[in-house]
């Protein structure tokens, strides 16, 4: 080819830059949002923990263009049923209402909110058993090893998270990843690089997340990557680790499931541009939240000596 035809195929090839740059431009748009068909909904709240007195939270859902505070519901009638045993709670404020009583485990609780407009919403949930959990440290191979021992009363769901509390500024922050190569685990966060330890393989964004479809009622163990404080420099020595065992029951697992698929869908490539929501779980009869229950157990991992090496339900000691 000559130096003319040379010339001629640059010349072609800008003028396509030059168009495909120019159809681009023009794609972009100022677009208002309009919510006319928006409605307002009552959002109930509450998380049923047999170490806690019952709250319930009745707000009202805004536009997520309004500038609005948050409205509470004051006007509202709230009732928690154990049984036939049925009881009308009394609000207190910022749209809480709320029961000295406490849940107890294996128990059906039902919720029954009467709105000022009338419209009654309703949900119900099970209390989950607090399984048995045995920790077992292992600071020379930089694990701790956990079993649990499952309660067969129906289906139950954990959720494992490790945090650190600076103690100065009494401040608790979620360790961001926690890792472990057991094959069980969710892999709906789950990530694949090596941990600070180098020996997992695997690691999930702030919680591990275990069904007992494939142990229901036996026992399960698995290990998890941990670097005890004694082995870290000075600085670390104002923290204290600690691993929190969730058992939730089906409306709270698929709540807490919903809610992190939506953030890591807000914490990735170039959101929000190509941000998809998802419908956050809900079971609440007629309106929006969440009405669920869990067991908490909490172990000191700071250091091999720390470990409660055992932690029993109340109904087992």
């Amino acid at each position: 080819m000559n130096c003319l035809g040379i010339r001629k195929s640059f010349v072609a090839v800008d003028l396509i830059l030059f168009l495909v740059l120019i159809s681009l431009s023009t794609c972009v748009t100022d677009v208002d949002l309009e919510f006319k068909s928006f409605k307002k909904n009552i959002i109930v709240n509450c998380l049923l923990t047999p170490d806690s007195s019952i709250k319930v939270q009745v707000t009202m859902s805004r536009r997520i263009d309004s500038s609005e505070r948050i409205v509470y519901d004051e006007f509202a009638k709230v009732y928690i049923a154990k049984g036939e045993d049925k009881n009308l709670i009394t609000y207190y404020k910022d749209g809480y209402y709320v029961s000295d009583a406490r849940p107890q485990e294996g128990i059906r609780y039902d919720l029954e909110v009467e709105g000022k407009n009338g419209m009654k919403y309703s949900a119900s949930t099970v209390v989950p058993m607090k399984p048995i959990l045995l920790m077992n440290p292992q600071p020379d191979k930089n694990i701790v090893s956990i079993s649990i021992k499952d309660q067969p009363i129906n289906d139950n769901y954990y959720w494992i998270c490790k945090t650190d509390y600076f103690i100065p500024r009494r401040k608790c922050d979620f360790q961001a990843y926690i890792s472990s190569d057991f094959i069980l685990f969710d892999d709906f966060n789950k990530i694949r690089g090596e941990d600070l330890t180098g020996i997992m393989n695997y690691s999930y964004h702030f919680y591990m997340r275990l069904e007992d479809t494939y142990f229901d009622g036996q026992q399960v163990s698995f290990d998890i990557a941990h670097r005890f404080n004694e082995l870290y420099t000075n600085e670390f020595k104002d923290y204290k680790r600690y691993i929190y065992i969730i058992c939730a029951d089906e409306n709270l697992d698929k709540y807490m499931k919903s809610a992190l698929i939506q953030y890591e869908l807000g914490v990735i490539g170039d959101m929000p541009v190509f941000h998809t929501p998802i419908d956050m779980y809900t079971n609440i009869e007629n309106g929006k939240g969440i009405f669920g229950s869990c067991t908490i157990s909490q172990f000191d991992i700071t250091t091999p000596e720390s470990i409660n090496q055992k932690n029993v339900p109340p109904n087992e000691k």
